[in-house]
């Protein structure tokens, strides 16, 4: 369980594990399949009872000089913390700030893949009631659109190797994440070429995701509308991501 911080009066202990915030994992097995529950492998620093819940775990805070601020009663209190690196890695500040910013940046992806890709599963599950309500045998206008449809949500969801959808690149960039944080060294430009990558894959998808919901959600309600079934709400656009950079 997480560690929270005890309410006794008094001298308490708490044990910071150095690390930020862990990113949205959504459940896919490591070799890609969509699960219903969450697969875990024996992590490499596994302990009996605490070993952490979610993997993967966020990135180890770099070496450094941090403020710890206690809050009680809308009185706050500040402490200096000097975090020192391990005494047997021999890398220079600039390689631990260089592997704390992508692996920051490897977090707001996954965020960015999560939240999108409840909203494709959301929308995807008002189009299934939406295709349960309609008669049997639909005309064949409606039967190629709805075909369609849940041909651009498989892509959006899952997709493929060459063009992997939202939940796939959360995973992909949950094992950059791994493979980043696991090595005392600056990352490698294979690991910022993979990141980028993913950069682009998530542009590409949310221009899908919008241009479904401008053009492609509209054109079905009207045929929905033409067999008195009702609309589809369309989900809001996404704003564009930043230019991806290396």
């Amino acid at each position: 369980p997480p560690d929270a911080l005890p309410n006794q009066a008094g001298i308490n202990r708490f044990v910071w594990d150095l690390r930020y915030a862990h990113p949205t994992a959504l459940p896919y097995g490591y070799f890609g399949a969509r699960l219903k529950y969450t697969e875990y492998t024996v992590p490499d620093h596994a302990i009996p009872g605490e070993t952490p819940r979610i993997q993967p775990p966020g990135p180890l805070a770099a070496p450094g000089t941090y403020d710890l601020v206690f809050t009680r009663e809308g009185k706050s209190y500040k402490q200096k913390l000097q975090v020192l690196p391990d005494p047997r890695v021999r890398i220079s500040g600039e390689d631990y700030a260089a592997q704390v910013a992508l692996s920051r940046k490897i977090c707001a992806f996954m965020e960015d893949t999560a939240r999108a890709f409840q909203g494709v599963v959301a929308l995807h599950e008002e189009f299934d009631a939406r295709k349960k309500a309609l008669p049997a045998g639909p005309p064949k206008e409606l039967a190629d659109a709805i075909a369609d449809l849940d041909k651009q949500f498989h892509a959006l969801e899952d997709g493929n190797a060459e063009a992997p959808g939202f939940g796939i690149l959360n995973r992909d960039l949950g094992h950059d994440l791994v493979m980043v944080q696991s090595a005392d060294i600056k990352p490698a430009e294979s690991a910022y070429n993979a990141v980028n990558s993913g950069c682009e894959s998530i542009a590409k998808n949310i221009a899908g995701w919008n241009k479904l919901n401008a053009e492609t959600i509209p054109a079905f309600n009207k045929l929905l509308k033409e067999q008195k079934v009702g609309e589809i709400k369309a989900a809001p656009a996404v704003p564009a991501p930043p230019p991806c950079s290396k």
